[in-house]
């Protein structure tokens, strides 16, 4: 994202904690960063200047007109933290890949005394296809077509795009932030692949594959995980987005099924598979993305026994306890709602007039 808006000629300051500063020293001494492949923005390929990169969060946001979080979920807290600290009132903070961080957000900022003084929102996935392929150096295979996006509340939607399409003209309104966070493709495909191809991954490391190495019956693992996420989305009065429905949007790919949408996606014909369940296809898809659907199926009366299975699987053969580490409705600040007080908060905010007491 630095990379490619420097390209198409913004202004670009990245900001990284200062316990991972290792991450941006190549940036820092090379004063940008190599970006291969293609420039979606419309800029040419090559070096990227970056106007400044820093461990200091304050002074990245300082005064900008566009605060992007692009960072897995797990480390989506952190940097809420450093937010909530040194945002201005009135700035835009997009959290790319939701996964449930704008209410995460919207509660830490209730808690501080902060109100809604910034304007919150997420999209339903990060727009690239890409991956770092050396220090300082980047590779964008290709961007999505669309990408749904909703402030929290969702009434302030409007605002927000008008304020972020003169960057990504392709965000595009969801209904609410419950729409973009249970469509982020990979809490489908990333667990599912991950864990049903685990012994091949242990035995050999992490291996080039293809398609995810999808086979008929993984798809169907695939379908039935996707068939609970659509129930909870149609008991929250939400548009029912199937996976196959979602790769049409995002790269115009078409399928009845999980198992033939995802082999006719030429962007997913080949990449590398985790090198262990320690990676994020299970430590940011499973407690940020699985976990959090299941829990607000719990509150709108939903089964998502598949769902629960996945969770359940993954924590054993990782051994961790995805419930306590994930994003349970309680977290969301959720917790006590009912399905009218859920839908009413997330297109008009303030929480705490709608709790059961």
């Amino acid at each position: 994202m630095a990379s490619d808006l420097s390209l198409a000629g913004h202004e670009i300051r990245m900001a990284e904690l200062a316990e991972f500063a290792d991450n941006i020293v190549a940036v820092q001494a090379l004063g940008g960063i190599h970006l291969l492949g293609t420039a979606p923005m419309g800029g040419s390929p090559g070096f990227a200047r970056i106007h400044l990169a820093t461990t200091d969060v304050s002074e990245a946001v300082r005064g900008a007109d566009l605060v992007m979080v692009v960072v897995p979920a797990y480390g989506h807290e952190a940097f809420m933290r450093a937010l909530i600290a040194c945002a201005e009132p009135g700035q835009v903070v997009v959290f790319n890949s939701g996964y449930f961080a704008s209410l995460v957000f919207a509660k830490m900022l209730a808690d501080a005394g902060r109100g809604d003084d910034l304007l919150i929102g997420e999209t339903a996935s990060l727009v690239y296809l890409t991956r770092l392929c050396g220090a300082a150096q980047v590779r964008i295979k290709a961007s999505k077509r669309t990408m749904p996006f909703s402030a929290l509340p969702a009434s302030k939607t409007p605002e927000a795009l008008r304020r972020i399409n003169t960057v990504y003209p392709q965000f595009v309104s969801a209904q609410n932030v419950l729409e973009t966070s249970m469509n982020e493709a990979g809490i489908i495909i990333h667990p599912v692949s991950t864990l049903l191809n685990t012994s091949r991954i242990e035995q050999i490391g992490p291996y080039c594959s293809s398609y995810y190495d999808i086979t008929p019956s993984v798809g169907r693992v695939m379908d039935a995980l996707d068939r609970e996420k659509q129930a909870v989305q149609r008991a929250l009065g939400l548009r029912r987005i199937s996976l196959p429905q979602l790769l049409h949007e995002f790269f115009g790919s078409s399928g009845a099924n999980c198992y033939e949408a995802i082999r006719a996606c030429p962007n997913y014909h080949t990449q590398m598979t985790p090198d262990s369940l320690q990676f994020r296809y299970i430590t940011e898809d499973v407690p940020y993305g699985l976990v959090p659907i299941a829990s607000i199926g719990d509150l709108v009366g939903v089964d998502t026994s598949t769902i629960r299975a996945i969770i359940q699987l993954a924590g054993i053969a990782s051994g961790e306890d995805y419930w306590q580490i994930g994003r349970t409705a309680e977290r969301l600040g959720l917790c006590g709602m009912g399905h009218k007080e859920l839908v009413r908060y997330v297109y008009e905010g303030n929480n705490k007039d709608f709790r059961k007491r």
